[in-house]
């Protein structure tokens, strides 16, 4: 007994028994580790197909978002397109939806995929599906100025009385503002914030110190930059079209810079003219039927017993004023660029079955080169003049509306090219071209004539709004500043006002929400100062009204930043082109009776933050 009681002693002792039993756990829970290991593969793969599909569905949502709210068939298209891009195609085991999010700027992509398992199918899960969802915002670029088809005023005569302003023009036909471009050579000071290549003092906002410039070139004095910013002396604006507009003609008012001066009172005849055709109101003319009152000396803020009563006194007058850096004289180009899907005009190309149209600068005695019985009116200046000089003027470049959605053509202008060096690729080439002159502002109206539906076209300007106002002190203009569509809600507009109050008297610019804002929290504005400036210091703008606006307080060549806290429960109407528009009420001050307005400035407008963003 003793000897076997020791033998089993010893066999304890080597951990025999211990591993016989370690042995057969193993060969009984193998299948099992083996399984768990196959799940793992099958899970991993899951991970990696979710990762997959969720890169799908955010490069979807933000593709397709930009074209919201307005042209949700375009936004799905574009979803679609890019998640097959992406290695997703609706099939038997792909599903893609694409629908309205919670807003209508938001765009939602659902994808899900279907995957066969390798090793999980013996557990009973021959697949798994998997699904991932992505919901974009797109605020996009801020168009300002107009929600409608016209962008300033818009003069109508006997001989050009049948486009009109849309019905959606809430101001009317008269805006009290022009459009404005000024020649390269002349001064930022002056109101041009980005066409112009200098400046007249370091004091004027970017226009002294490293890296404070807009497009301080080589023209001016020694305190401008040497660097020039390619693009920034180009203005765009936008002219988007539905489909019930029909065709779609593009004109400009007085698109060629001619001299006249700020109200008018330069190179144009008094009505007691020695040219008698003048009295009497039959001016050889082949083009107007009005030149007594079309072609009327002054506008509203003169005062001169010259100028006599005319019917529409100033309706015509945009006050191409020749000043600058040199006498020769700016030449405007304008062209229209066809859509592209990325909605920024630096993209777009020239519509390539049009030709840019390109107007030179005249300085000439108006009085003889408008009668066509003159010699100098037999010229070809004077037939020049009297084709374009304060007349509506197609670019010659009609478009038709798309069949569905919304198509956003741009209109190009520019006055940094050379006199004859016009093409598409010249206006595809942003920069300005070498040895380009030109001085003084030219001041124009932008309409879109439309075969059907004048609602269905609008024109806006780009991010940036250069605008010429010629009205007596005293007076104020309404029109609209910016439009947020409800993605903006959140965020920062800012605001910059540049060269602003040029007035006898101070006056006032005040910015109002959108009247179709549904938010219950009011806005608030911030008075950043003048810029540039070191200070992030701001103030609270009591009514979001600046107060004391005039050249002497500090406005002269300089920037006034507001920034507008736009209130995170902002929601307007996104899918009328005139919703979703705050406005600006400008007075000219209140007391002078004899005082004027001939104020050039520049305003642009922001949204803080990336344009395109994913929320979910």
């Amino acid at each position: 007994m003793t000897c076997g009681r020791g033998i089993l002693v010893r066999v304890r002792g080597t951990g025999a028994t211990d591993a016989g039993a370690i042995a057969l756990i193993v060969a009984l829970l193998a299948p099992v580790l083996l399984a768990f290991c196959a799940l793992a593969l099958d899970v991993a793969r899951w991970y990696v197909e979710s990762e997959r599909i969720q890169k799908a569905a955010d490069a979807a949502a933000n593709a397709g978002v930009v074209y919201l709210p307005q042209d949700f068939a375009q936004a799905k298209i574009t979803a679609l397109d890019v998640a097959a891009r992406n290695g997703y195609v609706p099939s038997s085991t792909v599903t893609i939806t694409v629908e309205p999010a919670d807003r209508p700027s938001q765009l939602r992509v659902t994808v899900t995929s279907t995957v066969a398992n390798a090793f999980a199918a013996t557990f009973g899960m021959p697949r798994t599906t998997v699904s991932r969802t992505a919901v974009s915002d797109y605020s996009g670029p801020v168009a300002m100025g107009s929600p409608c088809n016209l962008f300033g005023n818009e003069p109508l005569g006997p001989t050009q009385s049948t486009a009109g302003s849309s019905t959606n023009c809430t101001f009317g036909s008269t805006p009290n503002f022009w459009a404005n471009i000024a020649g390269p050579q002349t001064s930022k000071e002056n109101g041009d914030r980005y066409a112009t290549q200098g400046c007249s003092s370091s004091s004027n906002s970017y226009c002294g110190g490293s890296g404070q410039t807009d497009n301080c070139d080589h023209f001016g004095s020694s305190n401008c930059q040497g660097v020039s910013v390619t693009g920034k002396t180009v203005y765009y604006f936008r002219v988007r079209i539905a489909p019930g507009a029909g065709s779609v003609d593009v004109q400009v008012y007085d698109p060629a810079f001619v001299n006249v001066g700020d109200h008018c009172t330069v190179n144009l005849p008094f009505t007691s003219s020695t040219n008698p055709s003048w009295n009497r109101g039959d001016m050889p003319n082949p083009f107007v039927t009005d030149a007594t009152v079309r072609y009327q000396y002054g506008d509203p803020t003169t005062a001169d017993s010259r100028q006599g009563t005319p019917a529409s006194p100033g309706t015509y007058c945009t006050g191409d004023n020749a000043f600058g850096f040199t006498s020769s004289l700016p030449t405007t180009t304008y062209a229209l660029l066809a859509p592209n899907d990325s909605g920024d005009p630096a993209r777009s190309t020239p519509v390539a079955t049009c030709t840019p149209q390109q107007y030179r600068g005249l300085n000439v005695d108006l009085g003889r080169y408008l009668d066509a019985s003159t010699a100098e009116g037999k010229s070809t200046d004077g037939s020049y003049a009297q084709k374009t000089f304060r007349r509506w003027v197609s670019i010659n470049c009609p478009v038709l509306a798309p069949a569905s959605g919304l198509a956003d053509y741009f209109l190009e202008v520019r006055s940094n090219l050379k006199t004859g060096s016009v093409s598409n690729a010249a206006m595809a080439d942003l920069s300005d071209q070498s040895g380009v002159t030109g001085s003084g502002h030219n001041r124009f109206s932008i309409r879109a004539v439309a075969t059907g539906s004048r609602d269905d076209v609008s024109i806006a300007a780009y991010e940036r709004m250069p605008i010429y106002a010629n009205l007596k002190s005293g007076a104020a203009t309404k029109f609209y500043l910016a439009r947020v569509p409800s993605a903006g809600a959140g965020n920062l507009l800012r605001i910059q006002f540049f060269d602003t109050g040029d007035s006898t008297d101070t006056g006032t610019i005040r910015v109002t929400a959108p009247g179709d804002n549904s938010g219950k929290t009011a806005i608030t504005c911030y008075d950043k100062g003048f810029q540039p400036s070191s200070s992030s210091t701001s103030t609270v703008l009591s009514g979001c009204t600046l107060t004391n606006v005039n050249a002497s307080t500090g406005y002269q060549g300089k920037v006034k930043e507001v920034d507008i806290q736009v209130p995170s429960d902002y929601l307007c109407n996104d899918t009328s082109s005139a919703g979703c528009w705050f406005t600006v009420t400008y007075a000219y001050g209140t007391t002078s009776s004899d005082g004027s307005v001939a104020d050039t400035t520049t305003w642009s407008a922001s949204l803080d933050g990336d344009p395109v963003r994913l929320i979910k």
